[in-house]
């Protein structure tokens, strides 16, 4: 375990030389403490000042080992480390150095010092991760104070004394700082409790639960200086092993080849509840108190969640992308931790902030003037309060599918002063369907004229946008995801990815103008600040004049087809 677990157990400097044994429920446990200084210098330090590090420890009173664990990356993976740990020769000056000093350094294994040396004593962990996790994990507000109060001691003579209390967040706040790992999380963890309530040790169920814990994997779940949650290959597979192991479930459950259900519950934690509608090739979650939202939609057959999507969100790290280095630049004899790089130049001018989360079936209320550089860099005024409102919802059941009416009786935002508007939205599912219809009412409860442009948004996550097998069709044209584009009088418009093998059809009972653009985050990762495609949106807008008291009706279907 990291160093920071045994500091703040109130374990002293000079008893971090060991290992100790631990015990929870009357199970004994013997954890090891992993080396801070090695951590941040292995790779990265001269090899004659590790060395000479190693032999002054050796001598000191209560040493009985130093522990090295980190992660293998570090040898050849990050940037510069290849080159520093082969080429030139770091790795095999390091290996000769430790032959050379076999006699004062001996290299064992956690079982030969199990057997060979008696741990310091029994103490108890406290929740904790390394230095780093618990800084990344805080809210921007709080990383931005928790910095500048290390900035103010580090230069105090007793700074090494006492940094070990200045610790940041709990590590499992990553799941209240990103409402997508919070997603993936809920999701991840419904499907464990429906795998334990089977309570059947059967073969068919082996593969779900080994599904299942390969999207347990950390990785996707948080985000530091590596890129972890806002690598889009990482969560795209975490969502393939969970909706894969869902699916395994649902046709144990359901005998029948086909199946359609409607279920209410919190299925993300988060307090409040979300409405599921499910057949046996789709399945959608919608979210009442956040506009009425689609945030997740999976196509079973190829466990593909379309809306693992990713908000742009203001990172602390933003503020140094203009110190930042080409990694093309990067010397490997610097640790990751220390050195700050760039994949390309000018990342700082493409930094844009969401206020709402990149989901689907989101109605904005645009001004006139709307336009496609307004749309990209998020400076047009959305005149309406329905994209984060709650939403009221009710279930009904048709002769041959479900449905899931919701409505709201907001407000748009005008200069003189504020309408009263009623939106409703009812999405439908049938049975062995592979189609979702949305039925819209829009009506003007005010005594003045409303116009303005009314806009839906989609968002499709399809892992790049500028692959050839990945593109939009429309009108007799063809674009590729990553394109910026606006098309007018389009009655359908089709997302395919080639690569997965699916295509989704948007089809419109009016006519509508389409703007499409790419959604890309600015981020951090070991190689760098980056910018990464999370998704295309697709806003079909119509203009819309109602006079005080009427209304207007629109229809979309979402069709989806495996190819």
């Amino acid at each position: 375990m990291d160093v920071i677990h045994f500091k703040s157990a109130g374990i002293e400097d000079e008893n971090l030389y060991s290992y100790y044994i631990t015990e929870d429920q009357g199970y004994l446990v013997k954890i090891f403490c992993s080396s801070e200084y090695l951590r941040y210098n292995i790779p990265f330090a001269v090899v004659d000042g590790l060395m000479k590090y190693l032999l002054e420890l050796k001598d000191k009173k209560g040493v009985d080992l130093i522990v090295y664990g980190d992660d293998g990356e570090k040898f050849g993976v990050w940037p510069g480390t290849n080159k520093h740990v082969y080429k030139d020769g770091w790795l095999r000056k390091f290996l000769n150095a430790l032959r050379e000093n076999k006699d004062s350094i001996e290299v064992i294994a956690f079982s030969e010092a199990l057997d060979n040396i008696q741990p310091k004593g029994k103490i108890y962990i406290p929740n904790a991760s390394y230095r780093e996790m618990m800084e990344w994990v805080l809210p921007l507000n709080e990383r931005k104070k928790y910095e500048e109060v290390i900035g103010r001691l580090k230069d105090r003579d007793d700074f090494n004394l006492i940094k070990h209390f200045l610790v940041g967040g709990f590590w499992r706040n990553f799941m209240s700082k990103y409402s997508e790992s919070s997603d993936m999380y809920g999701r991840m963890m419904q499907v464990s409790k429906r795998l334990n309530n089977l309570k059947k040790k059967k073969k068919r169920f082996e593969e779900a639960e080994k599904k299942l814990y390969m999207a347990q994997c950390n990785c996707p779940y948080w985000h530091g200086v590596f890129g972890g949650l806002y690598l889009n290959h990482l969560r795209f597979a975490t969502y393939k092993n969970i909706i894969e192991a869902d699916h395994i479930i649902e046709k144990q459950i359901h005998k029948k080849d086909e199946w359609l259900r409607i279920k209410t519950d919190d299925f993300d934690l988060d307090g409040k509840n979300e409405v599921m509608i499910s057949n046996e090739k789709l399945k959608f979650f919608i979210k009442p108190s956040e506009g009425g939202m689609v945030y997740e939609m999976d196509v079973l057959n190829k466990g593909l969640n379309v809306l693992d999507t990713m908000t742009r969100k203001e990172e602390y790290y933003h503020k140094l992308i203009l110190e930042a280095v080409d990694v093309e630049k990067a010397e490997g004899s610097e640790s990751i931790h220390s050195v700050i790089l760039a994949k390309e130049a000018g990342l700082e001018k493409e930094i844009v902030y969401d206020w709402y989360r990149r989901k689907s079936f989101i109605e904005h209320f645009f001004t006139p003037d709307i336009n496609l550089e307004s749309l990209t860099k998020n400076t047009y005024w959305d005149k309406g309060n329905f994209i984060n409102g709650e939403f009221e919802f009710s279930e009904k059941k048709r002769r041959t599918g479900v449905s899931l009416i919701l409505s709201k009786k907001g407000f748009i935002y005008n200069s003189e002063r504020n309408s009263r508007f009623y939106l409703q939205k009812e999405f439908i599912l049938t049975q062995n369907s592979s189609s979702l219809n949305a039925k819209y009412l829009l009506r003007n409860d005010d005594d003045i004229n409303i116009q303005m442009f009314f806009g839906i948004e989609f968002n499709f996550a399809l892992l790049t946008g500028e692959s050839e097998d990945r593109f939009y069709r429309f009108a007799g044209s063809k674009k590729l995801l990553g394109e910026t584009f606006t098309a007018e009088n389009i009655e359908n418009i089709s997302i395919e990815d080639q690569w997965i093998g699916v295509r989704f059809d948007l089809i419109f009972d009016k006519k509508a103008r389409i703007y499409a653009l790419p959604i890309k985050t600015i981020s951090q990762s070991e190689s760098g600040f980056e910018k990464v495609y999370q998704s295309s949106a697709v806003i079909p807008v119509w203009w819309l004049n109602l006079k005080a008291g009427e209304s207007t009706a629109f229809e979309i279907n979402l069709n989806v087809n495996e190819i």
